[in-house]
């Protein structure tokens, strides 16, 4: 039982450790620790485009409502891979102030190395669309 937990803790402290930043309920920004349970990106996202993004990835919506000269920090868990990158894409949905009017997206693929560990990126957001160039920030 004892190597059990001693295995536990070391590999837990091998994934490595990001923040997450989410909105609770009466809107206020909170961050936690977040601990990986494998090798992760953890992406800083900066909206300077839309009143309104949402975060995506392919398991669905991961931060709701990031408005416009916020950031949050979404950690991302990559697609496996038998090579040794790994990795995984974040789409921003953008809209207006009411969430009435959708004004484009945009995505970003991050990639992480299974022999570097986690780490983390930044990606300020300054342009949305719409196929055909329509739509944009405002």
């Amino acid at each position: 039982m004892k190597k059990l937990v001693f295995v536990l803790l070391v590999s837990i402290a091998a994934s490595g450790c990001a923040t997450r930043t989410y909105r609770t309920s009466n809107g206020a920004l909170v961050t936690r620790r977040v601990v990986l349970p494998q090798v992760a990106i953890s992406v800083k996202v900066t909206n300077d485009c839309a009143p309104i993004l949402d975060l995506e990835t392919i398991a669905g919506i991961v931060f709701p409502g990031l408005k416009y000269s916020e950031s949050a920090t979404v950690p991302l868990m990559p697609v496996s891979s038998n090579q040794g990158t790994r990795s995984m894409t974040l789409t921003v949905k953008g809209y207006d102030p009411a969430k009435s009017l959708y004004l484009g997206s945009d995505e970003r693929q991050f990639s992480v190395s299974t022999y570097s560990g986690s780490n983390e990126d930044t990606w300020r957001v300054t342009s949305i669309s719409l196929p055909n160039g329509r739509g944009g920030c405002q």
